[in-house]
């Protein structure tokens, strides 16, 4: 009798693990989501912190730059030094996916602050003072499973501005 009582509690074990597997296999696509869209979630963090204050003298990129930042900020603000609005750091947003996350800044010109993450070219006025988006992309994801990269890796570059 002990016998049989042993062979059904493996049955039954063996059931139990089987089922446990299977729900384990169903389950991998959420954990590498969930680690997707925390890795996301640490990149707008970082990315969300204010950069160092400008330098003087300015390092323009162009004189028609210089001419319309100015002409912008008299007119926007009538006086200068310009004063920040922190538009760019609350504008990061990250969004779950079918298949991982993404992180995004659609703020106008945020792509001179931050690069992109083909490009991680800044315009001049901004260089080292802020972080770079490719940068802190692989900062973030070191460490985690090719697979996890992927699916955030197509992060949308910053919009024109």
């Amino acid at each position: 009798m002990p016998k049989i009582g042993g062979s059904i509690e493996i049955k039954n074990n063996i059931k139990l693990v089987r089922r446990n597997l299977e729900n384990l296999r169903a389950s991998l696509p959420k954990i590498g989501k969930f680690r997707a869209v925390e890795a996301v979630t640490e990149i707008a963090r970082r990315m969300a912190k204010p950069g160092k204050k400008i330098t003087y003298p300015v390092n323009w990129d162009s004189l028609k730059q210089k001419i319309y930042v100015i002409m912008m900020i008299m007119r926007k603000q009538g006086k200068l030094p310009f004063v920040r609005t922190h538009s760019h750091e609350r504008g990061w947003k990250t969004e779950a996916t079918t298949r991982g996350a993404k992180v995004y800044n659609n703020v106008r010109g945020s792509k001179y602050l931050y690069g992109t993450m083909r490009n991680m070219k800044q315009s001049n006025i901004h260089l080292g003072r802020w972080l770079i988006l490719r940068v802190v992309y692989d900062k973030v994801v070191v460490g985690l499973p090719k697979k996890i990269k992927e699916s955030i890796r197509k992060i949308p570059k910053a919009t024109n501005g």
